[in-house]
């Protein structure tokens, strides 16, 4: 493995590790009554004026509301009511799971990232209710996503596929808004299997830890938003040796550091975020 893709492994087990539960920005329930702005990374940052995604749109349904993640930067509201009715012309309804707190900030001990507005979480499993009628409260926060891959075997689950999937991932990729899709690393591999995939969308669909029954969708930071840092657009549409990785030997002694890191996981403090934060976090009507 060459130095660079190291580089970017080595600091997987120190984002497995859980959010200290001490965490303020869990505590508060509104966002900021301000224009939208942004402030620093996606894992380490916050924003003013979130919105919130609306509970039902055309192609998707919100799942698990209770959890109150489901704000963002307009961008993103725009951008999963633009994707979500696309693929509704597909017969295909979407669950929408995690986007960010009220106000952004850490997240507690599931994401590292998800900080200021501008990621999202879509459930790969298409539920035959939600095809047909909107999801009372307690089918919203009893429904459980199905996975797509063993995480232990590193494989898809035997017929798990569908055309449904790739329709999908195709649909949100190819919005000029998105910067990154995380997904299994089995899942991309089955996207670059297929030769007709090999275009420009595919570059943005990138394999990460977990992601076996959502995918982790990342838009670019708006440009209303100068003290959003964002990350370096993927140049290439990886189905070489940065994705074999994900198949190699060293990759399964890394697996299995993470796995027994999460059986006990360590608590980290929260990251360091911008000071223009403290005022997001501490703002009063």
């Amino acid at each position: 493995m060459n130095a660079i893709i190291m580089a970017v492994y080595a600091s997987l087990l120190a984002s497995s590790a859980a959010i200290s539960s001490d965490n303020p920005w869990t505590d508060v329930q509104t966002p900021t009554r301000q224009p939208a702005q942004i402030y620093g990374t996606y894992g380490a940052g916050c924003i003013a004026g979130a919105k919130a995604l609306p509970l039902n749109g055309l192609g998707y349904q919100v799942v698990h509301p209770s959890r109150n993640r489901m704000y963002g930067h307009p961008n993103l509201l725009s951008f999963v009511q633009d994707f979500t009715a696309k693929v509704s012309e597909q017969k295909i309804v979407m669950l929408a799971a995690d986007a960010a707190l009220p106000r952004g900030g850490p997240m507690p001990e599931d994401h590292a990232s998800h900080n200021i507005g501008i990621d999202i979480d879509f459930w790969f499993k298409q539920d035959s209710r939600a095809l047909t009628r909107i999801l009372t409260a307690s089918e919203r926060e009893t429904i459980e996503p199905i996975p797509l891959a063993n995480l232990d075997k590193n494989e898809l689950l035997e017929n798990a596929w569908n055309w449904r999937y790739e329709t999908i991932l195709k649909t949100a990729a190819s919005d000029p808004r998105v910067e990154r899709i995380f997904v299994h690393p089995t899942i991309k591999k089955k996207l670059c299997a297929n030769s007709n995939n090999h275009q420009d969308w595919l570059r943005k669909i990138r394999p990460w830890w977990g992601h076996n029954y959502h995918f982790h969708t990342r838009l670019a930071c708006p440009e209303d938003s100068a003290n959003c840092v964002s990350q370096e657009s993927a140049q290439t549409i990886a189905c070489d040796e940065t994705l074999d990785w994900w198949f190699s030997d060293e990759w399964r002694e890394e697996y299995e550091k993470r796995k027994r890191g999460n059986v006990s996981p360590s608590v980290t403090p929260l990251p360091t975020l911008p000071a223009a934060c403290d005022a997001v976090l501490n703002w009063k009507p």
